[in-house]
């Protein structure tokens, strides 16, 4: 029925030659005004609304939601082409300065959780959690392919965790304040830039978790480690059940250190692919926590 039964006479009155109503495209009202809409003013036979009139239709309120989540998105992707998050005590205040890389297909956050674990017994320190710059959904340091494609994803990786630490010394953080710490590939992305070609600086020590050495062509052993400094504590965690990354990538990498002029601490324990309380709260006494 008509929600304005008065408007629209029954169909038994139509005579043949009488005007026929007219359906309002905008708001379907029928009409018997043949010229302009009785509900919305449209004008018929008027060109439909530009984008600029709809927009001008929109809630406030949508245009406050949209503005909040483009400065969320801005804020968290454009830093110069890099994306990390802060956790615990702002850059240049906390110390030592802990840079995380998660493992394979994780999203780029997958570490605030251990981030903010760490942060609440290491509260000397702060922690940046950095997302690898390959694939969408799932971040990837190297996603794989032919020769040529690796040793390219794996600069481009190498170049955006230096950058970041670069961000870090511009906060005033020395370099042998910063630690390099990651989870599975991430681990591995760790040794490629603390053990690979020369940074230009040296590194204060590496928190490896659940790794291995990398799978990838350019590293090859731990050679001189021109990019730690003597002395640099290097922690080796990882669970002797892992199906993933097998407990023998552990030991390998552990060797590659033996003899070397770093603090080796190896901690294998119960379990599989994981960083369980035990690893977190080893990280959080060589941090300093309280």
């Amino acid at each position: 029925m008509s929600e304005d039964p008065a408007s629209e006479p029954p169909a038994s009155e139509l005579r043949p030659g009488a005007p026929t109503p007219i359906s309002c495209p905008s708001c379907r009202r029928t009409n018997w005004n043949r010229d302009t809409c009785e509900r919305c003013g449209l004008v018929f036979g008027a060109p439909p609304p530009g984008w600029q009139e709809r927009l001008r239709e929109v809630p406030a309120p949508y245009y406050v939601l949209v503005v909040v989540c483009l400065t969320f998105f801005l804020a968290g992707a454009l830093v110069s082409g890099r994306t990390y998050r802060v956790v615990g005590r702002s850059l240049g205040e906390g110390r030592p300065v802990v840079i995380l890389l998660h493992g394979y297909g994780a999203s780029g956050t997958d570490l605030v959780p251990l981030a903010e674990r760490l942060a609440a017994r290491a509260t000397n320190a702060s922690f940046v959690v950095l997302a690898a710059p390959h694939g969408r959904v799932g971040k990837a340091w190297m996603q794989g392919g032919q020769l040529e494609q690796v040793k390219e994803q794996v600069e481009v990786s190498r170049q955006r965790i230096l950058d970041t630490i670069a961000d870090v010394e511009a906060a005033g953080v020395a370099p042998e304040q910063i630690y390099l710490g990651g989870f599975s590939q991430g681990a591995m992305m760790s040794l490629e830039v603390a053990c690979g070609a020369p940074i230009g600086r040296r590194l204060g020590g590496l928190i490896l978790m659940s790794g291995g050495w990398p799978s990838w062509p350019g590293v090859n052993e731990a050679g001189d480690l021109a990019n730690l400094v003597p002395g640099a504590p290097v922690l080796v965690a990882h669970g002797r059940n892992d199906t993933v990354l097998g407990f023998s990538k552990a030991r390998d990498v552990a060797g590659q250190f033996e003899g070397k002029n770093v603090n080796l601490i190896f901690l294998p324990f119960e379990g599989g692919h994981k960083i369980p309380p035990e690893v977190t709260e080893v990280v959080a006494t060589l941090l300093g926590a309280n």
